[in-house]
Formats: C-alpha cells, structure tokens, sequence
C-alpha cells in the first residue's frame, strides 16, 4: 500500500534505532524536494508486523531538451545519499510480496523507471538481489571512519604520513577549530561553500536552492553540526556532517582557494572534527567516496589518507517500461550528443543537460 506523510512516522517506529540512518528520515527528503529535485513519497507495505518501507523521490518527465514528452510518465529515484528499501525482516516470502506490491504501484502510476543508491551501512541491498528485474552494480568504493575519543587511536587507522604532518603544522600555525554557534556562521558557511562550487566548476546540480540551506539550517539543530577553521576572522575551511544514532555522514565541505592557509588546514580540519565527534559518542563516519568510481581520483584520495576501511557503494535500477524508457534515452541522446560519453553510465541520464 502508498501511505501519506502524516501516517509514515509510526511505520518508522516498528524500525531498531540502528536501522533509521539519517538519509531516510523524512526531514532529509523534505530538504531535496525544497530543492526541486523531486516530490517525497513513501511505499510502505506491512504485513504481520513486518514493514517493507521506501522513501523516494518522485518526479514527471515531460520534457527532454527541445522535445517535449506528450505522454503522462514519472521516474523514482532514492535522495541525495544513501537510502534505498528499509526492511524490518529477512523472510523471503514476505519480501517477495513486497517486491510484487511496489511493481504494481510503480505500473499503476505510470512510473517508468527506478534508480537507487544503497546504503553503506545497513548493506541493505544485500536481499534483494532476486527482485523481478532488479539490477545491482557498484558505483564505487566507499569509505568510512571509525570515530574516537582518543587522539592516538584515531590517527592510528590514517594512512599517510603526511596527513600527521599536516596535522602537527596545523597545530604550530594556530588553527582553531569552531562549531557552528548562529545563523551568521551558517550564512558565511553557505557563502564560502558556493565559491568552492565555482571555482572547481561542479555539475550545476550542486548548486543547491536558498530554500534548501535555509532548510538545512532548521535540521542540523537536531540533526548535525558544522566544523569550520577561520583566518583574520574569515571562514576558509568548513564540513557540514549530519547523523542519526551513533553513525554520521560527510555531508557538504568547502575551502576557500584565495586563502593558502585553507590547503594547510583542510586535512586538519576533518582530523579534529572526527576527534571532536568521537568526544560526542559517535562511532563512524560515512565519509564517502570521490567524484567518480576511479581509486586514482583526487577527492578519493583525500579521503583515503583517513581510513582504509572500504566497502562498495551500492547501486540499482529497475526498468518498468523498457520501449518508453529506450525512447527517452534516444532522444536525449539525439539532443545533447556531446553528452553521451560522458553521461553513458547514468541510469537517469535523459535528466542531464550538462
């Protein structure tokens, strides 16, 4: 069965603690459809007190490039991060039948095709594998952070000597680490995160809305913080991580390039900021991945100098209409050619313009 919002919280309920990671809450969703990226729904289905949820992200496809789509058709995708199907129960059985219900939703409501990015730390992939034309692939390597309160044995798992001299310079140079105290700070913070935008020339997609930081802002109160390093009392280094329970995510980080003490103070940065969480009682961090599968990636590479803890993004993908969905693909590749190679892994590629 569909269930609104205002129902979906006492399904949320029936869930363990250590299942509600933060990218299913629906506070998270309501952030990225400020965003446009979509309306929040919820496929909820229950049976015997076993609960098969799924948040996703719903959006019409009606035009592509300079053509429009005359027919009445919709795409589903899991939010930004790591969500996916939420399970209160490994029965096979009744995971078939769920599987069955979301198939007849998803033909009932004309939604042509379904892409999801797993979650890293529930696995929760992992029994779904014999879903009716459901396709699992790895994104890419994902990496993640054991937190701690104790200095020594968080350094213990970094793996670059020069992440520990960059660590010790910082302190000589007098880098003080501040977390997030007002809205001025986030505001700076928003500033400085659409001028690192700028100048490594991202995808326009992260060039998120007023609405969505104003958004953000009201949910890290509950539900993150913000570490940010200043110089002549500007901004110059910040992360943002959201949590729930014990594990917290990466979630936005920026630097300011016209400051050369930001390179300096951008490894630091994320070492006392994990110190400072493990003094919290935070066990993980989700730090992620880079900007592409390649383990020769810079952003990669960044991360990997903290851990050596690696597991497999996960992604899927489930097509409803292959002819309708075939048809997509050739007319955006008709309208943006020079986009195809590019773009020729993404399942939602008819969406990119860019």
């Amino acid at each position: 069965m569909f269930t609104n919002l205002e129902n979906c919280m006492k399904y949320y309920g029936l869930f363990n603690a250590d299942k509600l990671q933060v990218h299913f809450m629906p506070e998270y969703h309501k952030l990225f459809e400020a965003n446009g990226d979509g309306k929040f729904e919820i496929f909820v289905f229950e049976e015997n007190g076993k609960i098969f949820l799924y948040p996703f992200l719903k959006n019409r496809i009606d035009k592509i490039g300079n053509t429009y789509i005359n027919e009445e058709i919709y795409d589903i995708q899991s939010v930004f991060g790591y969500t996916g199907y939420l399970y209160n129960t490994e029965d096979e059985d009744f995971l078939r039948k769920a599987d069955e219900a979301l198939i007849k939703y998803c033909h009932s409501h004309k939604i042509i095709v379904e892409f999801i990015r797993f979650n890293p730390v529930l696995q929760n992939q992992k029994h779904i594998a014999n879903f009716e034309g459901f396709e699992l692939f790895k994104i890419k390597n994902f990496l993640i952070v054991d937190l701690f309160d104790n200095e020594e044995k968080l350094r213990e798992q970094y793996n670059r000597r020069e992440l520990n001299r960059y660590i010790n310079r910082s302190v000589k140079l007098g880098m003080n680490l501040e977390e997030l105290n007002n809205k001025a700070e986030f505001d700076e913070f928003v500033a400085l995160y659409m001028k690192n935008m700028e100048a490594i020339k991202v995808d326009k997609y992260f060039y998120f809305s007023n609405e969505y930081f104003e958004k953000l802002y009201k949910f890290i109160q509950h539900k993150g913080t913000l570490f940010f390093v200043k110089n002549n009392r500007k901004m110059i280094n910040a992360v943002l991580f959201i949590y729930n329970n014990d594990t917290v995510y990466s979630h936005h980080s920026c630097r300011d390039f016209d400051d050369e003490l930001s390179v300096a103070f951008n490894k630091p940065l994320f070492h006392f900021s994990f110190l400072k969480l493990g003094e919290y009682g935070f066990k993980q961090c989700m730090l992620g991945g880079g900007n592409s599968p390649s383990e020769d990636d810079s952003l990669y590479l960044f991360k990997k100098s903290f851990s050596n803890k690696i597991v497999d993004l996960t992604g899927g993908k489930r097509i409803y209409e292959p002819d309708k969905y075939k048809l997509l693909c050739s007319i955006w590749e008709k309208e943006f050619p020079q986009l195809t190679e590019k773009r020729k892994n993404f399942i939602l590629k008819y969406r990119y313009y860019g």
